[in-house]
């Protein structure tokens, strides 16, 4: 449970706030002890500058960092919930007290918050140096970079074309496999020519059930234990199942079970295209 909350630690110094999601907010207030206040608040959504700057750091789609920090945070209430505290090293340990309201333990931490902070605002002039150094070289190294691709950008291309090609054919012309798997129950499905029929039989005012494929692994273990945590941990309708490839090898689709408006299928496939920062596609599944 010790991932991001250094993060967390590093945001709550430099800007004096942030939001939690269904946690609560933490303050910083340099005038009192402690220095650190938590407001208990189920309803918290997570700070945007908090997901922009782990994303930064971590180098992750903020849609998808999004995500993780929501997981994270789950986890860390079951944990609370269980009588384990949620531990930020140099904040304190959120805590369930009486009446089932979340409270701050500060311990020894209160004042090395204010202490890092001093501390990063020292330093501000060094490091903007070594980071003008850093830059400088970095934009060489990314020209150098940039002058080898364009030598072979023709081969490049078309090797990367063929290739998607490719693996578009046997996602698209794969059949459904007869021993197909899932991680819950889900409504029966039909050959996909069937599939297509039914769906243009229907209005663009109706809503139908469809299939949001967000992830296809040939490794079945990756397929069970990504779908088991959209169901535990996101409490996301998921599943998983399996078609054949022409080599006669189990492909697998991790999927959310969705009921969606006919009319809004495209603008649906937008939008899960940016939440999970990745190509998915939807398949119509039957009537709800």
């Amino acid at each position: 449970m010790q991932h991001y909350e250094h993060l967390i630690y590093e945001y709550l110094s430099r800007e004096g706030e942030v939001s939690l999601h269904q946690v609560g907010v933490l303050e910083v207030h340099r005038d009192r002890e402690p220095s650190v206040v938590f407001h208990y608040d189920k309803r918290a959504m997570n700070s945007d500058g908090l997901i922009t700057y782990i994303a930064e750091k971590l180098g992750k789609n903020p849609s998808i960092t999004r995500f993780d920090i929501e997981s994270h945070l789950e986890q860390a209430r079951q944990f609370i919930h269980i009588g384990k505290p949620y531990v930020i090293p140099g904040i304190g340990n959120i805590y369930l007290a009486k009446g089932g309201v979340y409270d701050l333990d500060v311990q020894n931490a209160q004042t090395r918050i204010v202490e890092e902070e001093n501390s990063y605002q020292y330093n501000t002039g060094e490091t903007a140096d070594r980071a003008r150094k850093q830059k400088g070289l970095m934009w060489l190294a990314a020209i150098l970079v940039l002058a080898l691709i364009a030598a072979g950008v023709y081969g490049i291309v078309n090797y990367f074309s063929t290739s998607k090609k490719e693996k578009q054919n046997l996602v698209e012309n794969a059949s459904p496999a007869t021993d197909t798997l899932a991680v819950i129950k889900k409504p029966d499905s039909v050959a996909p020519q069937q599939n297509n029929v039914a769906l243009s039989s229907l209005s663009p005012e109706d809503s139908a059930m469809f299939k949001v494929v967000m992830e296809r692994t040939f490794k079945i273990t990756r397929a069970r234990s990504r779908s088991r945590y959209l169901v535990d941990s996101l409490h996301y309708n998921a599943g998983f199942d399996s078609v054949k490839t022409p080599e006669n090898a189990s492909l697998y689709r991790i999927y959310l079970l969705r009921k969606i408006k006919v009319a809004d299928t495209a603008e649906s496939k937008t939008n899960w295209r940016h939440f999970f920062g990745r190509e998915i596609s939807l398949e119509y599944v039957g009537k709800p």
